[in-house]
């Protein structure tokens, strides 16, 4: 029963007064026999809390883990439609024509439940062996605009790097762990984020 307070209706006076509105039933979409639309908005605000409360709960469940690995290669930033001047202007050093390298790091995170028998979200390892041998081992002292086939056809910037990255790994993962980030570094103080969307 749930017990509501309220403006009445009796007569021609608008009094406060409690009444009861018996019978809730939000699935069904039953009426409410008494309490009018204050009543059914009082239940679905204790519908949403209950749950928001149930989410919450689920939510605890998951777990990120992130395994770090590391390659050198090196790029140049450089718009074949574009004039030497323009690619100069706008990419400045990146756009030198015999090339730089960077000391990348790579930040991968998957989410998930912990698995009941070893209460593993993934084993570590594993994550590591993925990473190494559909990217790490394509990228590692390479020449991003000539040696990574998966980087054909567009500029070799970080950000598509990271994109290109995720597309690599995804497929690998088992159903139970989804890819949560790829965070890679260019330097010490430039970095990108992608989140697959």
């Amino acid at each position: 029963m749930l017990q509501i307070s309220g403006k009445g209706r009796l007569g021609s006076k608008a009094t406060e007064q409690p009444f009861k509105a018996k019978h809730v039933h939000l699935l069904a979409h039953r009426s409410f026999s008494v309490g009018g639309p204050s009543a059914v908005a009082s239940a679905m605000s204790i519908e949403r809390r209950r749950r928001s409360q149930k989410l919450k709960s689920d939510s605890k469940q998951m777990v990120y883990l992130t395994r770090v690995e590391h390659f050198n290669a090196a790029h140049k930033l450089y718009n074949a439609n574009w004039s030497k001047e323009q690619n100069d202007a706008v990419f400045g050093k990146c756009a030198n024509e015999n090339w730089h390298g960077h000391n990348y790091e790579l930040f991968v995170t998957i989410k998930g439940k912990p698995d009941p028998d070893t209460g593993f979200l993934f084993d570590a390892k594993q994550l590591s062996k993925l990473m190494n041998q559909y990217v790490i081992e394509k990228l590692d002292h390479k020449n991003l605009n000539v040696d990574v086939p998966f980087m054909q056809g567009q500029l070799c910037s970080s950000e598509n790097l990271a994109i290109a990255i995720w597309q690599q790994l995804q497929p690998q993962l088992p159903p139970q762990v989804q890819l949560h980030c790829i965070k890679l570094y260019e330097t010490p103080r430039i970095f990108v984020e992608y989140f697959g969307e």
